[in-house]
């Protein structure tokens, strides 16, 4: 669910990836949709997501690596992840969904 926080600790001694759920990467609202991109700035319809406040990055239907570690921790190694959505100036309203997947992979 966008917005979601996760505050229980997360012990990885490897790899979280983040990916869409399928090839439809726009956020749906019934006919209509906001694309995944980069460019999250008023005025452009766009939605992406965002490593410990870095910039803006688009999702895909591949994984994509948002955390790495060789050491297993407890606590000590947080990784940041924020959602954006923009919307220009004729973007139809409504509810708009999408569903993304987040995998952790042991070493």
């Amino acid at each position: 669910m966008l917005g979601t926080v996760i505050e229980e600790p997360v012990i990885i001694d490897g790899t979280l990836t983040v990916k869409d759920a399928d090839d439809n990467l726009a956020l749906v609202s019934g006919l209509n949709t906001i694309p995944a991109g980069t460019n999250i700035v008023a005025g452009t319809s766009a939605w992406g997501y965002k490593v410990n406040g870095g910039a803006y990055t688009a999702i895909t239907a591949a994984d994509a690596s948002v955390h790495s570690s060789d050491e297993a921790t407890m606590g000590g190694d947080i990784t940041n992840i924020s959602y954006g959505v923009s919307t220009s100036e004729d973007q139809a309203a409504g509810v708009y969904t999408d569903t993304i997947v987040f995998t952790a992979t042991t070493k």
